[in-house]
């Protein structure tokens, strides 16, 4: 599926090479292997792969360190050679780390370092 959002830059030289060549701007963005990965599908199962190479960054997602979010943003789009739509990926990303539960002795984990914390104050 070929979106005709194109980011800028990529349109500059899309429309340059247009009146270049003469040719359609998506074909052009075909013939350049530029085409934006936009299928949920396609985008879900590098996500999937992304969250299973990669556990201790889900981890520590899980566990409130956000800058693992956007590691696993980064790993998508290696995996699909930076072509995924960057905002699919991050709504799905997200959908799919919400599935995903901490193992029980994590969560107890957290509660007794909170109420240890309390404690001490």
């Amino acid at each position: 599926m070929i979106t005709r959002q194109f980011p800028t830059l990529l349109q500059n030289k899309s429309l340059k090479r247009c009146f270049e060549t003469g040719k359609d701007p998506e074909v052009i963005v075909k013939e350049k292997g530029l085409v934006q990965i936009t299928d949920r599908n396609v985008i879900l199962e590098a996500v999937k792969q992304a969250i299973a190479n990669n556990p201790k960054s889900v981890e520590d997602y899980k566990n409130g360190k956000d800058k693992a979010f956007g590691f696993l943003v980064g790993q998508v789009m290696k995996i699909t050679k930076g072509k995924a739509n960057p905002q699919l990926v991050n709504e799905i990303l997200r959908e799919e780390l919400e599935k995903i539960k901490l193992p029980l002795f994590k969560f107890f984990e957290k509660v007794r370092m909170k109420v240890e914390t309390k404690r001490l104050e």
